[in-house]
């Protein structure tokens, strides 16, 4: 069984298409699955449209947050508090503006196989090559943004945030080296 886990604020006011990814992430976990989205104190009524959509997921969760817009680390914080809530040995982090695409799941499940079949294993998870389509279509083709995350982890994965090498000092950090959100494990060091 699989986990996916993910924050959200302000999804209303800046018009992202979230109803379709949500369903999408609840229908690729299944009914035995979880999804639980962190969504923190927002200038719209996203938490309102959320628990509307929870009638239509039933294995959707949702848990408020109310970390500062000025916290330099809030994506960190707010993925890190619904990966707290996450219930299975296997997760998987998702954007608000990502979906999965429906013939690649048997690649996912490979994964989780893989992960699953020596959970002692020294490997914490993977990371996915995902493609940034945050924009109009011209900004995507022009800017073609592929990345890797880690995306797809074991449960020794226990927050998202600044490997300690970005760190700076008095709550900064280098953000060449790290968005904070990276996956830490319990010491607070990168997963494997």
């Amino acid at each position: 069984m699989i986990s996916i886990y993910s924050a959200m604020f302000n999804v209303c006011k800046f018009s992202f298409n979230y109803e379709k990814n949500i369903k999408n992430w609840c229908d690729f976990v299944g009914p035995r699955g979880q999804t639980v989205i962190a969504v923190n104190t927002s200038e719209d009524n996203t938490w309102e449209e959320l628990v509307k959509l929870q009638k239509q997921c039933p294995n959707l969760e949702l848990i408020k947050t109310d970390i500062s817009y000025s916290n330099n680390r809030i994506d960190g914080l707010t993925k890190t508090a619904a990966l707290e809530q996450a219930k299975n040995s296997i997760r998987i982090l998702m954007d608000f503006d990502e979906f999965f695409i429906p013939s690649q799941k048997k690649f996912w499940d490979q994964a989780v196989e893989l992960l699953t079949k020596d959970m002692d294993s020294r490997w914490d998870g993977f990371l996915i090559p995902s493609l940034d389509l945050y924009g109009s279509i011209k900004t995507i083709r022009k800017n073609c943004n592929i990345g890797q995350k880690f995306r797809i982890h074991k449960d020794t994965i226990k927050s998202r945030g600044v490997i300690p090498q970005a760190e700076l000092g008095n709550g900064y950090f280098d953000t060449k080296m790290s968005d904070c959100t990276e996956g830490l494990t319990a010491d607070g060091q990168l997963g494997k």
